[in-house]
């Protein structure tokens, strides 16, 4: 689990949705999909956002180990975020 603040710093709506949109890469593992909808009774920060809006909340990840990386793809392009996890 990972908690995270979504702040919209834009001028025009923008949305965060990291569910089906983050993966885990570690070492010679194939990469796959990790954030699951599970709540952890804080707001959740899955929506679209209006200037100046924020939310602070949890996403609970659903990784093979410890290490590694997350990152959150919003389209095909490379990631535009990415979280490197502990490995203890």
């Amino acid at each position: 689990m990972i908690t995270i603040e979504v702040t919209n710093t834009g001028s025009r709506d923008g949305s965060f949705h990291p569910y089906g949109f983050m993966k885990w890469e570690g070492g010679s593992t194939l990469t796959q999909g990790v954030a699951t909808l599970y709540s952890t009774g804080t707001q959740r920060v899955d929506s679209t956002y209006h200037p100046g809006e924020a939310v602070t909340g949890d996403i609970v990840l659903d990784v093979p180990r410890k290490g590694g990386k997350v990152s959150y793809y919003e389209g095909t392009g490379a990631a535009s975020l990415t979280f490197v996890m502990p490995s203890k």
